[in-house]
């Protein structure tokens, strides 16, 4: 946290404005009366967060139109994003996702983490992901305090199988895959030790 030393969650980044919220968003604010706005990516790579079947490496510049109903906002591949989904307007997730964490997941080759301190103060969580195999396998472990979970994973293909602490889980009950928005979603109440292996035909 940044009380206790670490970078603050808000940092400028690159010109017109441009600022990093924490380490796997960048927004490039509108502050000028168009819809065209220069964007200037970091290093990474990113993916716009309101149509993310792009891939786009950092450093670099654009320049586009954004729609009145979305904001310049972009996504670091890798990221672990944790969410409170209790509506369906926003595209992300369901009404009936009320009382879970949803955990964003964008997996890479690299495992990458997110600790979540859960705001009624139970404790912590922590959540990883990373593909492995040559993209054969996901694997995800959600460590800590345990609470009822939904994992909303991008993933290009769909799984062969899911299986949770060496259990298989039920398609259609347990996991899905939504083909359109390239989404694995895994709904889990209660588990043992949280540990997640897809595997990819």
């Amino acid at each position: 946290a940044c009380h206790n030393g670490a970078l603050p969650p808000i940092r400028p980044s690159g010109p017109e404005y441009g600022f990093m919220l924490g380490d796997d968003f960048y927004v490039a604010p509108i502050h000028q009366d168009s819809l065209t706005r220069t964007v200037t990516l970091p290093a990474g790579r990113w993916r716009y967060l309101f149509k993310d079947d792009e891939v786009i490496q950092g450093p670099t510049t654009l320049t586009r139109d954004f729609p009145m109903n979305e904001l310049p906002v972009y996504i670091r591949d890798g990221a672990v994003v944790p969410m409170n989904i209790e509506r369906d307007y926003t595209g992300i997730g369901q009404k009936d996702w009320a009382g879970h964490v949803t955990y964003n997941l964008y997996p890479t080759e690299q495992t990458n983490a997110f600790e979540l301190v859960h705001p009624d103060g139970s404790g912590k969580t922590s959540v990883g992901c990373g593909l492995y195999n040559g993209g054969k396998e996901l694997r995800i472990y959600v460590d800590g305090v345990k609470k009822p979970h939904i994992l909303r994973a991008r993933v290009e293909k769909k799984p062969a199988a899911v299986t949770l602490d060496g259990t298989s889980l039920a398609e259609g009950t347990a996991w899905q895959y939504d083909l359109a928005s390239h989404r694995l979603i895994v709904r889990t109440e209660n588990y043992e030790t949280g540990k997640y292996l897809v595997s990819f035909p």
